[in-house]
């Protein structure tokens, strides 16, 4: 049986694998309020996905 350090076990046990993430921008629009929002979408070793979102500078948006 091979031996693995702690990082190479996280990978393995649970977390989020490097490169399984993808960031966009997505502008939103309620009422007469835009925004710009950072999505990052994530998934885990077993395919679940999750994802967060933080507020960005409208540029990103702009198209």
């Amino acid at each position: 049986m091979k031996k693995i350090n702690t990082i190479e076990a996280a990978a393995i046990v649970g977390g989020i694998a490097a490169g399984q993430c993808e960031e966009s921008y997505m502008q939103l629009q309620i009422g007469s309020n835009d925004s710009c929002q950072l999505v990052t979408t994530c998934a885990d070793k077993k395919g679940n996905l999750s994802q967060t979102w933080k507020e960005a500078a409208y540029y990103n948006c702009a198209a």
